[in-house]
């Protein structure tokens, strides 16, 4: 299989929009930076996720590239004409059940399988918290750039990671699975507080009947006991750090009352068990 045709009919699945994900958390990206690099684990910050740490393996050559309809800086590998990758990041859609990006994964694996001419092989699994799903393909074909390709995903706390790979060499693709188990999300607790958060604070003020259920399911979860303000802080004082954390929660009011009414009520009726799926992605992603 040629990497165009691979990347081209696999690839760059753009990430829906969702109400649950809009507020881009920005903030974190200061700390990111402020970090001194280490080339085999460079820290990145990406919207509504905060900051990943990468973990490469020894000669894995990459580069931390352009965002591309992503959360924020993809990885993309490569040795010569040996082998390719890409890995993206995207907000993980808690409305969705995890069955739906596994259906998903297999419609594009099944999109490879057909090109080849085999059958769609079945998901794997590669580690665990998080777990990586991923499908494998042996292009029977002679002529092709590459004979094996590889598509999957890992549901990590606030992210869902991507990837595709394709190469000669079955090894190669081991160290792919080893980049995505090993991602660390460091700021999953404090961004999903201030997602939620500002989830409950516009959904109060507009719908008074959900009051209750929304303040009980945020007190009782992981969420509640975190003081936001002190995690935007930084170096500047607490009072800027509210600031900067009103005007981020007006700024999503802003774009929640731009989506349809019937939309707008149904979201903040299921907010708590969306602040359940949340918390429970911190236990187990």
């Amino acid at each position: 299989m040629r990497a165009q045709d691979a990347f081209s009919k696999l690839g760059c699945i753009s990430s829906r929009r969702a109400v649950f994900l809009a507020l881009c958390l920005l903030a974190f990206s200061a700390a990111c930076h402020s970090q001194a690099q280490n080339e085999r684990e460079p820290v990145s910050s990406y919207s509504g996720i905060g900051r990943i740490q990468w973990r490469m393996p020894p000669d894995f050559p990459y580069i931390l590239a352009v965002p591309h309809f992503t959360a924020g800086r993809r990885v993309m590998c490569a040795a010569g004409k040996k082998w390719e990758c890409i890995v993206e990041v995207h907000e993980r859609e808690y409305s969705k059940d995890p069955a739906e990006f596994r259906k998903e994964l297999l419609e594009v694996a099944q999109a490879g399988a057909k090109e080849a001419g085999i059958a769609v092989p079945p998901v794997q699994t590669f580690g665990d918290s998080p777990a990586v799903q991923y499908v494998k393909l042996a292009d029977p074909r002679r002529g092709q750039q590459y004979r094996f390709m590889m598509v999957g995903y890992a549901l990590n706390g606030p992210a869902r990671l991507r990837f595709e790979a394709v190469s000669n060499d079955e090894a190669v693709l081991q160290n792919v699975l080893k980049v995505v188990q090993q991602a660390k999300v460091t700021d999953a607790l404090p961004v999903l507080t201030m997602r939620l958060d500002a989830s409950r604070i516009t959904c109060n003020e507009r719908y008074a009947e959900y009051v209750n259920a929304n303040d009980t399911a945020f007190r009782a979860s992981p969420f509640g006991p975190v003081d936001v303000a002190a995690a935007l802080r930084g170096g500047g004082t607490i009072e800027e750090a509210r600031a900067k954390l009103d005007g981020m929660r007006r700024d999503y009011a802003k774009g929640f009352d731009s989506d349809p009414e019937p939309q707008r009520r149904a979201f903040c009726k299921d907010l708590p068990a969306l602040i359940g799926k949340a918390a429970g992605s911190l236990s187990k992603p």
